[in-house]
């Protein structure tokens, strides 16, 4: 009984329109030495702003390099990059920059909120 509970609370959150959450683990060398490579990593898509309501609603992704970096993260052209841990992105540089504290080990974790087809996605990457 307890396990067809769950069944429908798990099915009735999916239909609230729930983000549906990713894990995957990312390796800190890599993570590391594309961050030490910051305008390479800049070069490997374009990001267009995207706006709603005269806000910054995120930055799609396209253009995106077959075999970059990005795709490693299982990002795909045209995804809208909502929140980069929990925060807005106002100024795409300005928010990779801000993945530095990962180079200082201060981070374990990375969490990407993703609009994909006009569903949310949450990224959350282990960092190892």
């Amino acid at each position: 009984m307890r396990i067809f509970l769950a069944l429908i609370f798990l099915s009735t959150n999916s239909l609230a329109g729930a983000p549906r959450k990713m894990i995957y683990s990312l390796s800190y060398q890599e993570l590391t030495a594309q961050l030490d490579h910051f305008g390479d990593l800049l070069q490997q898509a374009r990001a267009i702003k995207v706006t709603e309501n005269s806000k910054v609603k995120g930055y799609q992704l396209v253009e995106i390099q077959p075999g970059s970096f990005l795709t490693k993260m299982h990002i795909m052209n045209k995804d809208i990059i909502l929140k980069l841990d929990g925060k807005r992105p106002t100024n795409v540089v300005q928010e990779l920059q801000d993945l530095q504290a990962i180079k200082a080990k201060t981070k374990k974790s990375l969490e990407v909120w993703v609009e994909r087809g006009g569903k949310e996605l949450i990224f959350h990457y282990d960092i190892r």
